[in-house]
């Protein structure tokens, strides 16, 4: 287990599956709940996850669902009395906040590409940077766009 401090994305990770856990326990529908920690374990197999950091959120939010092997894994962490005696993990909505948005690139209503944006950016950067963009460039063939349609968080589409 390491003990290096967890990444942005492997935080993301967990604050998303406390989220879904906390909410379906709040309404009781615990079957979705086993999905969100099978979706959870893929993610941190994924990311090659074994921080410490993270795998105590996952023992803390496991331990209703399964108390006597949280019990033990709590104890393998090296903790010293009940998991069930710890706070339950709370989700840091901060966490999961999206910084980039990757907004289709299409032309002519076809999808011709794809391109990583800020999600503050206004529709206006990204009309500009999509069009300074060597493959938007090339679909374009040197014209001008008759009509540029940005939907911000969605797609942008230039009509020539």
């Amino acid at each position: 287990m390491s003990e290096d401090k967890a990444t942005a994305e492997e935080l993301k990770v967990l604050h998303t599956a406390i989220k879904k856990v906390t909410a379906d326990i709040e309404t009781l529908s615990l079957n979705t709940s086993i999905s969100a920690f099978m979706v959870f374990v893929n993610e941190l197999k994924r990311l090659e996850c074994n921080k410490r950091e993270v795998i105590e959120g996952l023992v803390g939010l496991l331990a209703p669902f399964a108390p006597f092997i949280a019990e033990e894994l709590w104890s393998r962490l090296g903790k010293t009395g009940s998991v069930h005696h710890s706070l339950f993990p709370v989700c840091d909505e901060s966490l999961l906040v999206e910084d980039t948005v990757i907004y289709p690139i299409c032309i002519n209503g076809k999808k011709r590409g794809e391109l990583s944006f800020p999600s503050n950016a206004s529709p206006e950067e990204l009309q500009g940077a999509a069009l300074k963009n060597e493959n938007v460039a090339k679909w374009l063939e040197g014209s001008e766009p008759k009509k540029v349609i940005v939907v911000p968080g969605r797609m942008i589409n230039f009509v020539i």
